[in-house]
């Protein structure tokens, strides 16, 4: 919160009128966890990721990663050979995709 030190009190009223908006409803607390549930869980785990992410990003750890990589493929094969290896990897991935997907067979 930044203000005046004027206005600081009736700042402090209205920001704390605001924030009560801000409160979880029951049943979205982490409070409320129960051990074996899935959805608290990939919740929980996304803001984990989201935050590395972007630290990751704030860093420029992303973006040298990506030039590294870049770098690296143009340098080591011809146009011809990033596509087929980019084609490769396109396949390995639908083929693992298949592999743990959780489709009924019937």
């Amino acid at each position: 919160m930044v203000g005046d030190v004027e206005s600081y009190t009736s700042d402090r009223s209205e920001f704390n009128q605001a924030v009560t908006f801000l409160q979880p409803k029951p049943g979205n607390r982490y409070s409320d966890y129960k051990s074996g549930d899935k959805l608290a869980e990939y919740g929980l785990m996304g803001l984990i990721g989201g935050g590395a992410a972007a630290v990751a990003i704030k860093t420029g750890l992303v973006g040298g990663f990506i030039a590294f990589i870049i770098k690296i493929f143009s340098t080591l094969f011809s146009s011809k050979a990033i596509v087929a290896v980019i084609g490769f990897f396109a396949l390995l991935w639908t083929r693992l995709k298949n592999v743990f997907s959780r489709r009924n067979k019937e």
